[in-house]
């Protein structure tokens, strides 16, 4: 991803309170990359989308790069759960959940 302040932020956001990085979605190990789950070639537009991106390890993330369409349902599915769970364990309100996903928007469309 170009940006970096965007690649930051939305690192962070799938970071458990008190962990160094976020985990993988899929497997739960150390995450090494965000991956799109519809390709840029696909769709340039998603590229900073932050509900286009997640955190995969290695592994995984080379399972899924090998066919991101047929993967994409269950990323997005995995995706949300993820979130879900992160969102009430750091005790985010969904107020600043939505606020922190408007500035990670903000910062895509810079």
């Amino acid at each position: 991803m170009a940006n970096t302040l965007f690649y930051r932020l939305v690192w962070e956001l799938y970071t458990p309170k008190g962990a160094e990085g976020p985990p993988c979605i899929l497997c739960w190990g150390p995450a090494v990359t965000l991956h799109e789950i519809v390709p840029k070639s696909l769709y340039p537009e998603w590229e900073s989308d932050p509900e286009n991106s997640v955190p995969l390890c290695a592994a995984c993330h080379e399972l899924v790069q090998a066919d991101c369409e047929g993967h994409a349902p269950m990323l997005y599915r995995f995706r949300d759960m993820h979130l879900m769970a992160l969102h009430y364990s750091k005790g985010i309100t969904d107020e600043d959940f939505l606020r922190l996903r408007s500035s990670l928007l903000a910062q895509r469309d810079q």
